[in-house]
């Protein structure tokens, strides 16, 4: 007691002392010395002085309680708390842990390389710690063991509250990374908010034991973008010379972040539209295979402390950029001033124009994107607008479906396996979708190749239905069909709308794709065994992500109950979606019905790639609903109110769902309007 007395008569004796040698200071100083004291900006010295004395003495009557206590009270939601690093622990990074003032609890995300024995939580503030009835110091209070939580007492002066944290660890095969950034370089906040991708954040990064020293760092993607959990492009720098400030990350330096792959630039990807988090990885490794696709590797993400999530690293898109050639993306979105140069493909149509002023599809428009042009062939005289020339040139060709020319312009190989990337998986970007190409040289013999792959969160079975592409929801979502074939756009009106699907009008080219095909049949029978492959290495992570960021959120299939879809030895029988497997298990069954199919489907001289079956899409659509009725006799499912953002299957077949005759009637309108929109 007599401690706190002396505090507290301490505290007294500063005031009386503090103000007066201030007031006499003021005298001797000029206002400029004074007006930031106290963060005030005060318009004269004396309100200055009367400002900072209300404001001393706010704090007095905040610090009493805690002197008569024996320390100065916090708040222990305002409190620092974390975990730092340890090498010999398996811990690269310092993890922030934070405290939830409405659940009084928190949570640990732990690296799976960590050993969580060996691992203390640390906080910032004077307070009073027990677990169990033992007092802890910080810097050597124990942590949950994964998969377990304990109870912390914190006493800060004023009360005790308890605190619950519990742990959860990633995966042993999924690498931790760190993201250490300089915020007063540029904030993280700042990052974020920037729809552009202009600004950055820099600093530095640890991954897999190693250690760069300079990075810099911004937002990446369109649609991907608008969502909350954040892709983000990476650029690593040499070691500077002598500079200060933004100016030591000035000379770019590859850096191998995967085992044989060198990049200066790297994306990560943050697969929040695909709850399994597969697609992106499997429909890449898919790619590799057939050599347009990109080495990718799994990370857990932390920047600044903060675990993000779990993400897929990978070199960015055009990290192989040909210096005596250019890099192109067709993409539906319109780049804004002062982004990437675009061009339209003469005659193909953009959704864009067709509405415009309406604000319904704006920014969806189908342009070709000019990514890089190489150094060399800057120099020899390449431009935006002679690209321009070349690949309409290219694409004249193709729309002349009596010619072979079309070959003169395209690598055949590249372009049937990109057909069959999206073929397998029946996503709806093959309209446009982040669908890139490069031409390596400028010589008649240098051809468009297609490659790398890329943007594969809405691949495999994935059901948001994209309503303005005139592909039925039944032929999206079963293992079924002929997928490309039927794109459509609403107001179309016969005019081409994908790149893709033209191509594919070639009989040469069909040919191609099935040759193709069955040289690499291995490989695509392969998908379902990488998808049970990778979910298992990333389990944990997953669980972890999910924790985070919760599951059926806006992106993949969510389904609220058991459902079949489609016929015979091809039917999908998927699950209902509450947890993180449920997915997984669902992209297995689509990969391994669909394989089947093009595997039965895709042989050579086949007429039916590529060739309008209107019939078929009208049956399909029958057998789907037939499929639903028998689900329907066999079971009754209570409706289940859905969220606004959700592609539901279920309810919308639901909604078509009846006696035979009206099976019969939905079945024709399908067929019907598969005629209109392919006209």
């Amino acid at each position: 007691m007599k401690k706190r007395i002396i505090s507290f008569l301490l505290a007294i004796v500063l005031v009386a002392t503090l103000v007066p040698s201030f007031m006499i200071g003021a005298s001797a100083f000029s206002f400029a010395d004074f007006k930031n004291i106290f963060g005030v900006k005060a318009p004269s010295v004396g309100e200055s002085v009367k400002e900072s004395v209300t404001t001393f003495g706010s704090i007095l009557k905040d610090l009493i309680p805690g002197l008569l206590h024996g320390k100065v009270p916090v708040n222990i939601y305002d409190v620092n708390v974390s975990i730092a690093k340890n090498s010999k622990a398996g811990l690269s990074g310092d993890i922030v842990v934070k405290i939830n003032e409405n659940t009084k609890s928190g949570t640990i995300y732990l690296p799976g390389s960590a050993d969580a024995e060996k691992l203390a939580l640390s906080w910032d503030a004077d307070l009073t710690v027990t677990v169990d009835g033992k007092e802890v110091e910080s810097g050597s209070a124990k942590i949950p063991a994964p998969g377990t939580s304990l109870v912390y007492s914190v006493d800060n002066g004023e009360a005790v509250t308890s605190i619950t944290i519990k742990t959860l660890q990633g995966s042993k095969d999924v690498s931790a990374m760190f993201l250490n950034i300089d915020e007063s370089l540029g904030s993280i906040a700042d990052m974020n908010a920037d729809e552009a991708h202009e600004t950055k954040c820099f600093g530095s990064a640890s991954l897999d034991g190693e250690v760069y020293k300079y990075i810099s760092m911004k937002g990446r993607g369109n649609s991907t973008w608008s969502l909350a959990k954040k892709p983000y492009n990476v650029t690593f720098y040499k070691k500077p010379d002598e500079k200060k400030g933004v100016e030591i990350y000035s000379k770019k330096d590859k850096v191998e972040l995967i085992e044989g792959t060198k990049a200066k630039q790297w994306s990560l990807l943050a697969n929040f539209m695909d709850n399994s988090l597969l697609r992106n990885k499997v429909g890449l490794d898919l790619a590799n295979v057939l050599g347009i696709g990109l080495d990718t590797k799994y990370v857990d993400l932390y920047m600044n402390g903060e675990y993000l999530g779990n993400y897929l690293l990978t070199p960015k898109s055009d990290y192989q950029s040909p210096d005596n050639g250019y890099v192109l993306e067709n993409d539906n979105y319109k780049e804004p001033e002062g982004g990437d140069p675009q061009f339209k493909l003469n005659g193909m149509y953009e959704l864009g124009d067709s509405v415009s002023g309406t604000g319904l599809f704006d920014g969806y428009y189908n342009r070709m994107t000019v990514k890089d042009i190489g150094d060399d062939a800057a120099l020899a005289g390449v431009t935006n607008e002679s690209i321009a020339a070349y690949v309409n040139e290219a694409w004249a060709a193709v729309l002349n479906y009596s010619s072979e020319d079309y070959q003169k312009y395209f690598d055949l190989d590249s372009w049937s396996k990109m057909y069959l990337m999206y073929e397998v998986g029946k996503t709806y970007d093959a309209f446009a979708g982040s669908i890139l190409m490069h031409r390596d040289g400028l010589t008649e013999n240098d051809k468009i190749i297609a490659g790398p792959a890329w943007d594969m969160d809405t691949y495999m079975g994935r059901t948001m239905y994209k309503f303005f592409s005139g592909v039925s929801l039944p032929t999206q979502v079963t293992a079924e069909g002929w997928y490309i074939d039927g794109i459509s756009v609403i107001g179309a009106n016969g005019k081409p709308c994908s790149l893709l699907q033209e191509l594919g009008k070639h009989q040469s080219f069909r040919d191609n794709v099935a040759k193709i095909y069955n040289e690499n049949k291995a490989a695509f029978e392969g998908i379902v065994d990488n998808v049970k492959y990778q979910a298992d290495i990333i389990e944990n992570s997953a669980n972890m992500d999910a924790d985070v960021w919760g599951l059926h959120h806006l992106g993949t299939y969510y389904y609220f109950a058991d459902m079949a879809l489609g016929t015979g030895k091809y039917q999908l029988n998927y699950k209902m979606t509450t947890t993180w497997r449920d997915y997984v298990d669902n992209m297995t069954e689509f990969t391994s019905k669909r394989v089947m199919w093009l595997s039965d489907n895709l042989t050579l001289g086949s007429t039916t790639l590529g060739s309008s079956k209107l019939k078929q899409t009208g049956q399909m659509v029958k057998n789907v609903i037939e499929s639903v009725n028998a689900a329907e006799k066999a079971t009754t499912v209570a409706p289940v109110e859905e969220e606004t953002t959700t592609a539901n299957v279920t309810e919308e077949v639901k909604t078509v769902t009846g006696n035979d005759k009206a099976t019969e009637i939905v079945s024709t309108v399908f067929s019907i309007l598969g005629k209109i929109l392919s006209k």
